[in-house]
């Protein structure tokens, strides 16, 4: 079993710390491969000076091997070490209401109107970046990602900027979560595009309970009407905070 991450590296020599329960550790380098067991570090983590990284333009493979007895697992990582340093970038929901934050990513409401932003915050140069967007399906089963057929058919590009109309989500109600990918290119020098993703997972509705009312005639101006409502839970672990009638 495999997992595979992707990193971006550049810049002066520092420490590296890569965090990980497993007992046995290998970097795999284009210098040679250089074996690291549990003796070699205490805490769940191991620390390398990247002044071995300096050459650019190298792929280097960093491989986590788990073993107990006949059993292995696999985890990789890979250091892409640049020639320059590519734009920093950041994306975020324009208005902070409108995305709940948990730790799945940020929780959105369907029915609603959602723009998001982008924005440079490091190694900006002159300011003209070219931003492209993309949008993914991900399948909450495998967590892999689907293009989505005409997602763009529901969105509304600005630069910078990114809204999304509600028919998107009604026309892609097979996927509860989505990435949505900027990508940010220098117009006027050569060097690394900036990438940035958002995380966002649509809002379930609460559960359905039951709402009674203590009487369903009476006069008007005098009668006072109660209204229970009782059995109703939000999938999400949420309170419920208010209800409505209309």
């Amino acid at each position: 079993m495999h997992s595979v991450r992707n990193f971006k590296w550049n810049g002066p020599a520092a420490l590296l710390m890569l965090r990980s329960f497993f007992k046995t550790m290998k970097l795999m380098t284009k210098l040679g491969k250089y074996k690291i067991t549990a003796k070699d570090f205490q805490a769940p983590q191991w620390i390398f000076n990247t002044a071995e990284l300096r050459d650019s333009s190298t792929l280097y493979e960093i491989e986590v091997t788990l073993s107990k007895g006949s059993r292995r697992q696999h985890k990789i990582i890979y250091l892409d070490v640049i020639k320059n340093n590519a734009p920093g970038i950041i994306v975020m929901c324009e208005k902070s209401v409108a995305c709940r934050v948990t730790e799945g990513g940020f929780i959105v409401n369907p029915s609603d109107w959602l723009a998001v932003r982008a924005e440079c915050v490091t190694e900006c140069g002159n300011g003209n970046l070219r931003y492209e967007w993309e949008i993914y399906g991900i399948k909450d089963e495998s967590q892999s990602k689907e293009i989505l057929d005409d997602w763009i058919t529901h969105i509304i590009i600005d630069e910078d900027r990114l809204g999304i109309n509600k028919t998107f989500f009604e026309a892609n109600q097979k996927f509860q979560s989505f990435h949505i990918k900027v990508t940010g290119t220098d117009m006027d020098d050569d060097r690394p595009k900036g990438v940035a993703k958002l995380y966002i997972r649509t809002n379930i509705p609460p559960k359905p309970g039951s709402c009674t009312i203590n009487s369903k005639t009476g006069m008007a101006t005098i009668t006072i009407f109660k209204l229970d409502f009782e059995g109703w839970s939000d999938p999400d672990g949420q309170d419920l905070r208010d209800f409505s009638v209309y």
